[in-house]
């Protein structure tokens, strides 16, 4: 026999409470994650972009992160459902989210969550789609604010089974979204499968290694003998050095005086022949 559970939420105040955990949890790191769309298949276009991650909400609790993307069309969130490999888990898991107004668990039956909140297909004959666990995300209608265009859920086990992402790799999920489209009028059906393989969170960059510290300069010691008063350098005189005086100029007579002294000489010479033979006596043939 199928096991059914169908919860309400706490009190509005056990609500609010929540919410600052749930963001606080959701930002944490994680070692890993599902992330994946679906995409219409009846109703206005519209678009829905899952994130799961099995540490954002503490080891074994699986927290789910739906967002409407806005990019496509505008949309209020009304239910999420989906599917889970492990049918045996079914009966002991327990939904927590600050929008969740509701949750069902069924394998494979769960198809509606009251109110026209469902996944049919169009028509009385169109096609149904039926999922293990169904979520309700808010009230109906946006009158009073309750448009909720991204919201955040916890799923865990009650009697402390380790979940995993395992669990939920190429499971397929569903949305009902209303209120969609800028005139906020139109409705949309969408389903999704998502990746059989998650996505592990980037490695950390390395820390860059820490500079050496500098060696500390050495300490000088302190001598208790005096240091020796330095010899002073042995006074060496300057050396003068005096050049000697020159020698004074020969003196070289006048060339109109020696030529004189010359011509005078010459002159005494020949007037002193003339006068000795002046003064020989005469001889006279006979």
């Amino acid at each position: 026999m199928k096991h059914i559970v169908l919860t309400r939420l706490l009190p509005v105040a056990l609500t609010a409470v929540s919410l600052p955990l749930v963001a606080g949890n959701f930002s944490s790191a994680s070692a890993a994650s599902l992330s994946f769309s679906v995409s219409p298949f009846t109703g206005d276009p519209a678009k829905i972009n899952f994130t799961l991650d099995d540490q954002a909400a503490g080891a074994g609790n699986i927290q789910f992160k739906v967002d409407v993307d806005r990019t496509v069309n505008l949309a209020d969130l009304r239910g999420i459902f989906f599917n889970i490999s492990d049918d045996s888990l079914l009966k002991n898991l327990t939904i927590t989210g600050a929008n969740v107004s509701q949750f069902l668990f069924d394998a494979g039956k769960v198809n509606e969550l009251g109110n026209g909140n469902n996944l049919n297909g169009e028509g009385r004959k169109g096609e149904k789609q039926f999922f293990d666990a169904g979520v309700e995300i808010g009230t109906q209608g946006i009158g009073a604010g309750d448009d909720i265009q991204s919201t955040v859920f916890t799923l865990s086990h009650k009697l402390g089974h380790k979940l995993d992402l395992s669990l939920f790799t190429n499971q397929s999920f569903g949305v009902r979204v209303q209120s969609v489209g800028t005139n906020r009028e139109g409705s949309s059906k969408l389903v999704g499968t998502a990746p059989i393989t998650p996505t592990p969170a980037p490695a950390p960059a390395p820390a860059p290694a820490p500079a050496p510290a500098p060696a500390p300069a050495p300490v000088p010691t302190q001598d208790s003998t005096p240091a020796p008063a330095p010899v002073p350098a042995p006074y060496i005189p300057p050396v003068v050095l005096v050049s000697p005086p020159p020698a004074p100029p020969a003196k070289v007579p006048e060339p109109g005086v020696t030529t004189a002294i010359v011509l005078s000489a010459i002159g005494a010479a020949k007037l002193l022949k003339r006068r000795s033979v002046e003064s020989m006596p005469s001889h006279q043939e006979g």
